[in-house]
């Protein structure tokens, strides 16, 4: 554990900067030539340090703030060559997905339009009012329910969500462990492999510290699935992700050994999806 104090916080944050710098440079001489459009109407040369220099260009001060900055630090525990990459990568993905308007502002749930509104109002994802054992937040994600009409609609909740949990310095320390529910499926949506695809795109590219993942399922063959999945992911947050395969209440008992607890589970014994909880933190 990196201990934090004022003149290794500046420290880093100049050799952030330095990695920054490289990292445009380097891509620049690649994608001069790779012009594209996207479906938000923006024009994008081609990678995050396009993304980035647009950020940059429209507002330094949010670009450069250095409370923003060091929440990339803190998630990739002060690596500074991971914490460059995942901030460029950001800008990409905030620009994909709220466009070019939105890219130097804090999200807040003004900038959701009418379909992100209902996958958030929904529940499905939700910031657990509990913390674990281990004092870190719960993200938890219930595809067992999942609506939405398009992904990316539900990318944004997630996003906003996660971007909200992280104004608080704690959770920023601690990092968040998620809880990825489904578990007699109630939704068409569950098992839309599209999901599953965004997020583990989306979450490398927030300033998130993943503690560790927890996939609930019951379906033999999803089970398969996501050890696959598991596969693929690097090998801090394989070794950091758990599949575990059960009854409602198999999973739930199992969770609780990994100290998520009881408490906090926002699935009825019946299995409805309890939203109660989540209507205080909006």
């Amino acid at each position: 554990e990196v201990k934090e104090t004022p003149e290794l916080c500046q420290q880093k944050l100049l050799e952030l900067q330095a990695k920054v710098e490289q990292l445009r440079s380097g891509e620049s001489n690649n994608n001069n030539n790779n012009n594209s459009n996207n479906d938000n109407g923006f024009r994008n040369n081609g990678g995050p340090a396009a993304a980035y220099e647009l950020a940059e260009a429209m507002s330094p001060e949010y670009v450069q703030d250095p409370h923003f900055r060091l929440m990339f630090l803190r998630a990739s525990h002060f690596n500074t060559e991971q914490a460059a990459n995942r901030l460029l990568g950001h800008f990409e993905k905030k620009l994909e997905l709220f466009g070019p308007n939105k890219l130097c502002k804090k999200i807040t749930i003004d900038d959701l339009d009418s379909d992100d509104m209902e996958c958030l109002m929904s529940g499905q994802s939700q910031l657990l009012p509990y913390r674990d054992r281990s004092g870190r937040a719960v993200f938890f994600q219930a595809l067992s329910h999942y609506r939405y009409r398009e992904v990316t609609n539900a990318m944004r909740v997630v996003y906003y969500i996660l971007m909200s949990a992280l104004e608080d310095e704690e959770t920023q320390r601690r990092g968040i462990v998620c809880v990825v529910y489904n578990v007699e499926p109630r939704s068409p949506l569950s098992n839309d492999p599209r999901i599953y695809l965004n997020v583990y795109q989306l979450l490398p590219k927030l300033p998130i510290r993943m503690m560790g993942a927890h996939y609930c399922v019951q379906d033999a063959h999803l089970r398969l699935f996501m050890s696959s999945i598991r596969i693929a992911m690097s090998r801090e947050v394989r070794l950091r992700s758990r599949v575990h395969h059960g009854s409602h209440q198999e999973c739930i008992y199992t969770l609780m050994t990994f100290g998520v607890p009881r408490k906090c589970f926002p699935i009825s014994p019946s299995g409805d999806l309890l939203v109660d909880k989540h209507g205080e933190f909006l």
